[in-house]
């Protein structure tokens, strides 16, 4: 995933459209299988590069804690979805 971080490509905004579980989120790996990236995945990943980063929607249930992240790491508007209950 390193090398499809924002920094890399220059660019200001970044929009995940996917599958949330508390811990992290959920894409499809290229081959129909699951690939979970977990928050300290994510985390560790993004203090790997200057980040350019404006703005971040991150479109999937439970994506506060990957929000939160990004807003760590210095990215002014974050956009995420804060679910604290299965089926809520």
């Amino acid at each position: 995933m390193i090398h499809l971080l924002p920094h890399r490509l220059g660019c200001k905004a970044l929009h995940f459209s996917c599958h949330g579980i508390p811990e992290g989120l959920c894409f499809e790996d290229g081959r129909s299988g699951l690939q979970r990236v977990w928050v300290e995945q994510l985390k560790a990943l993004l203090k790997k590069g200057r980040l350019s980063l404006q703005f971040v929607f991150v479109s999937a249930c439970y994506s506060r804690a990957i929000g939160d992240v990004f807003v760590e790491a210095g990215v002014p508007h974050v956009v995420c979805v804060n679910n604290t209950k299965v089926g809520g």
